[in-house]
């Protein structure tokens, strides 16, 4: 897992972490602008999908997600050539053991030969072109 580390900030720590600028008036005073920040804080985490913290959730996630790939679905690829992102129909066997990717002429790939999945963000270093 790669960490970045966290930028320096220097006397204007909202501005530097992308926080738009209060606004102050003459009878504002701290609460006012703890109360905004605390305020976009829950808005920010509200929005946010973190890991499911219980064991439960976890099974019930990886269930879920299971259950829609052995029906099937879409996923974005770019071709080898360097072509545009593409919509590609993809589905798991229901032994869970084999990943069909496409429609007419399915490549089989088998789960026990993928090393590592790259997601979000942190494919974009690979220059995959997304």
């Amino acid at each position: 897992e790669t960490r970045r580390s966290a930028p320096a900030l220097d006397g204007n720590w909202a501005a530097e972490l992308g926080f738009p600028p209060t606004r102050v008036d003459d009878d504002d005073d701290a609460r006012s602008v703890r109360s905004d920040f605390s305020v976009r804080t829950a808005v920010v985490a509200q929005h946010s999908q973190g890991p499911p913290q219980d064991a439960a959730s976890v099974k019930a996630a990886l269930k879920e997600f299971v259950q829609e790939l052995v029906k099937g679905r879409e996923f974005h690829m770019q071709p080898t050539n360097g072509g545009s992102l593409r919509s590609v129909p993809c589905k798991l066997t229901a032994d869970t053991g084999t990943l069909l990717v496409g429609d007419q002429g399915q490549q089989r790939i088998s789960l026990g030969d993928v090393a590592h999945i790259h997601r979000g963000m942190e494919a974009v270093p690979l220059g995959l072109g997304f």
